[in-house]
């Protein structure tokens, strides 16, 4: 008995028609098929489809589920080349809203603030809950935009601090 390796993969629906990799699963329907349904692998439909219910229902909520969807279904590489399409297609001031919304949801509503009477007890206040990291950048920034005057003020009050 001799075997036809094309005969399995016609008699299942799928052809690889150039003998490159590139299978295409024949249309047993009477329906006409479109190259997404042809071609396209199912976690892409899957996002295509869910993609379509969001933008016709319009909905907050929906929109949000659809990050869920995307998640389980594409790459991070996937998720982030759809995210920079989305953002270059906006205007800047809808991007950067957009961004400022993400990260505001990223890192919650922050620390609350206490009202104070003083700047110095705010910053006392953020100090004690600011990493290490982030008291170095604020210092440095915070001194180098002062006069000349005042940075010297700061680092004589500073070394008698330290000699203390």
């Amino acid at each position: 008995i001799k075997e036809n390796p094309g005969a399995a993969a016609t008699a299942t629906g799928v052809d690889d028609d150039f003998g490159l990799g590139i299978t295409q699963r024949k249309n047993t329907s009477n329906k006409p098929s479109n190259a997404m349904s042809l071609y396209a692998k199912d976690a892409h439909k899957a996002v295509a489809r869910v993609v379509g219910y969001v933008l016709t229902l319009g909905d907050t909520g929906i929109f949000m589920a659809l990050s869920d969807v995307m998640a389980l279904r594409l790459d991070s590489h996937e998720r982030a080349a759809i995210a920079f399409a989305s953002l270059r297609s906006m205007n800047e001031d809808d991007a950067v809203k957009t961004i400022d919304a993400y990260l505001s949801l990223q890192a919650g509503s922050g620390m609350p603030w206490v009202p104070t009477n003083s700047y110095m007890d705010e910053a006392a206040f953020w100090a004690d809950r600011a990493a290490p990291r982030e008291l170095e950048a604020y210092c440095l920034a915070t001194f180098s935009r002062m006069t000349e005057g005042r940075q010297a003020d700061f680092l004589t009050f500073a070394e008698r601090r330290s000699a203390a």
